[in-house]
């Protein structure tokens, strides 16, 4: 009876759930994010399009959230995604043309968001008597990390009369009170940012950096970064030189090997799993056995004698390589006495196995690990430990179980 009363309420929260969700996906216009980029001389200018990758995912984890699932689809998002621009030769100062977005639906559709407009006209601006760099039309300040700049020999235009801008000056590159050089979020998904400190008045805030690369990134990478003048002609200002090398210094990054864990990290996870396990007990105790779900203990008729976090794990994998979950396991044995008001109260003892998931694992730049509290998420006898774990890696798209030994 209480299995069937169980089935009934699980059906009506998942109909409740379902009713909820549709009609709440955020509206998402692609054309706040695509920008164009012109070059040449007027009358024989090129333009190519631009989006802004970092702004769209900040957008789309403000509305849908940054969990590791959210994250994965605004790859797959972004995979599908294509802009245009027509047309894209032949231009000169005050002609128009049209960025248009080409996105996948079901990709929109999976990562919750509504897309809205997706073309818009430009104006050709920026365009001079000679072949110079100029910055994406209405694009946003760009993105960077930390680590060490190599300059290149890349050299910008010498014009008599322009005021010459190195836009990779040591004296404020990488600086807290000058260009400041960030790395956002977690490796693959995080982005980089160069931030301006600058006295507003400073010619170096007309400079505008685009980085080669954003994602994926780890220590020890190169990046080319490339300096553009936006908001001034070149009759103003020219640049020294256009591109430099970047080496990308510790970032952080998603758990990759479960030896990047430290002891003591290691240990306060096994700690919380068992201090979960323990409370999961002490309330109401429910678990699988061979032919299906026991009935429900309540907490008070529950004798925890015993529970101990396992060293041996299961990572889950995901397609992009980084570990998204360790599903933690605990020995719990337990005694339940039937209350004495029933005919004939008996006395049980169980031996359990319960999994706790560990998720959002992130090294951070000093080789340190953070994760959210475990959360138990399976429940039954050690003979069902392999089907347990196959429940669970249904929760996750394209992903493998790795058998792993914490440190300790």
């Amino acid at each position: 009876m209480k299995k069937g009363i169980a089935l009934i309420l699980a059906i009506l929260l998942c109909l409740s759930l379902l009713a909820g969700c549709g009609s709440n996906a955020a509206k998402i216009d692609l054309t706040d994010y695509m920008n164009v980029l012109f070059r040449g001389k007027d009358g024989e200018g090129t333009a190519r399009a631009d989006f802004d990758y970092s702004g769209f995912e900040k957008a789309v984890m403000a509305a849908a959230g940054d969990g590791d699932a959210i994250l994965q689809k605004l790859v797959q998002f972004e995979s599908a995604l294509d802009i245009t621009v027509s047309p894209e030769k032949g231009l000169k100062n005050g002609d128009k043309v049209t960025l248009t977005a080409v996105y996948g639906k079901d990709a929109a559709k999976a990562l919750g968001i509504t897309v809205g407009s997706v073309s818009k006209t430009v104006t050709v601006e920026g365009l001079s008597g000679a072949s110079g760099t100029s910055a994406p039309s209405g694009q946003n300040e760009g993105a960077a990390s930390t680590g060490n700049l190599v300059p290149s020999a890349t050299e910008g235009p010498q014009e008599t009369g322009a005021v010459e801008l190195d836009p990779f000056d040591p004296a404020c590159w990488d600086k807290e009170d000058g260009i400041e050089i960030r790395y956002t979020g977690a490796s693959p998904y995080g982005w980089l940012e160069a931030v301006s400190h600058l006295p507003a008045d400073d010619p170096l805030n007309h400079v505008y950096y685009r980085f080669s690369e954003h994602q994926k990134l780890y220590e020890g990478d190169k990046v080319t970064v490339t300096a553009y003048l936006t908001g001034v002609s070149s009759d103003e200002y020219t640049l020294k030189r256009t591109e430099c090398e970047y080496v990308v210094g510790p970032v952080p990054h998603y758990l990759m090997a479960v030896d990047e864990l430290k002891k003591d990290t290691a240990a306060a996870m096994k700690s919380q799993a068992e201090s979960v396990t323990k409370a999961f007990a002490a309330g109401t105790l429910e678990f699988q056995d061979k032919s299906g779900w026991t009935g429900f203990y309540n907490g008070e008729t529950v004798t925890v004698d015993s529970c101990a976090a396992g060293d041996t794990v299961r990572a889950v994998r995901c397609q992009d390589g980084y570990i998204t979950t360790l599903l933690i396991p605990c020995s719990l044995k337990v005694t339940v006495e039937e209350p004495d008001w029933m005919d004939d109260p008996q006395v049980y003892e169980y031996d359990l196995l319960i999994f706790c998931s560990v998720d959002g694992l992130v090294v951070d730049a000093n080789g340190d690990v953070d994760f959210n509290p475990p959360e138990l998420v399976q429940k039954g006898i050690p003979e069902l430990e392999e089907q347990m774990l196959q429940d669970q890696l249904t929760w996750y798209s394209d992903s493998g179980l790795e058998t792993e030994k914490l440190p300790g």
